[in-house]
């Protein structure tokens, strides 16, 4: 395996700009909040290096949030140091004697571990982000799924009566179709799940068509955003927020939590285009110099 050398943060291009500094717009309240976390009980074994959970395990390991360790942060990360209160300890992973461990050390420090002892063992200060890698596609998406999602308003996974009328008022079936809810209730419990609600879509081909909002509704959303909606239901949901920010780079879908309770107004958990708007608005605001 090649080991690591210069390796550097990729940098944001064009429209992603205003889409990265929407995802920073709470970097500095979340520091303050964490700035007090607790380290965790048991260290944490890797056997295997992927570049995107090193990016998290550096983030779960920076105390302060300050993007780089301290001599006190290294000590209480690494668990296997042979003793971390020696210099020439720190020295060793510190390449540049910068006097801060910066993540591509880190990150080096890691690959080492992988290749000559088979793992790495490290106890973070704070849970590690499950961080997808966005060189690896997406899995497709279940049309029912998402469908069902977008009517299940209590968020049990299942369709009730009630919503199941309100999604055949809201795709402009015909009304008769709610009196089949006993037939498609297979397991007599009332509800429909997923496999119980796909027969309907597969039915009728052109449903997700008519869930769609209109033009004018797709258009409201800032144009940094439109490529992550991918269910083109004009708002941005979390796991789109969590696959886009990962696009940028792995390490901001760090800030999914964070984005959200600063941007979503509404508190539905989703972040619609004036919310959009208003964060970027906000961000650039921010990151203006006074």
């Amino acid at each position: 395996m090649a080991k690591s050398k210069s390796r550097e943060f990729p940098r944001p291009r064009g429209g992603a700009v205003a889409f990265l500094a929407a995802a920073l717009c709470g970097l500095a309240s979340l520091r303050a909040q964490d700035s007090d976390a607790k380290p965790a009980q048991e260290p944490l074994t890797e056997l295997v290096y992927h570049e995107s959970r090193s990016l998290a395990l550096f983030a779960a390991c920076d105390r302060n949030l300050d993007e780089r360790l301290d001599v006190f942060e290294v000590g209480a990360a690494f668990v296997d140091l042979e003793d971390p209160r020696d210099p020439s300890m720190f020295r060793r992973i510190d390449t540049d004697a910068s006097g801060y461990i910066e993540w591509p050390e880190f990150d080096a420090r890691f690959l080492r571990a992988i290749d000559r002892v088979g793992q790495l063992r490290l106890r973070p200060v704070r849970p590690v982000a499950d961080v997808r890698d966005p060189t690896i596609p997406p899995p497709p998406v279940d049309p029912t799924e998402q469908i069902l999602g977008r009517f299940d308003i209590d968020h049990d996974g299942m369709l009730s009566t009630e919503e199941f009328k309100s999604f055949v008022r809201r795709a402009e079936l015909d009304a008769n179709v709610v009196e089949r809810l006993p037939v498609l209730d297979t397991n007599g419990d009332g509800m429909l799940d997923v496999p119980e609600l796909a027969p309907v879509i597969q039915a009728i081909p052109s449903i997700w068509h008519r869930l769609a909002p209109h033009e004018r509704e797709i258009r409201a959303m800032p144009a940094e955003f439109r490529a992550i909606d991918v269910n083109l239901d004009g708002a941005i949901a979390r796991t789109e927020l969590e696959v886009g920010l990962a696009r940028i780079h792995p390490s901001l879908a760090l800030w999914v939590q964070r984005v959200l309770a600063d941007a979503d107004r509404s508190r539905d958990a989703m972040l619609g285009p004036s919310e959009l708007s208003t964060a970027v608005n906000s961000a650039r605001e921010r990151a203006t110099p006074k």
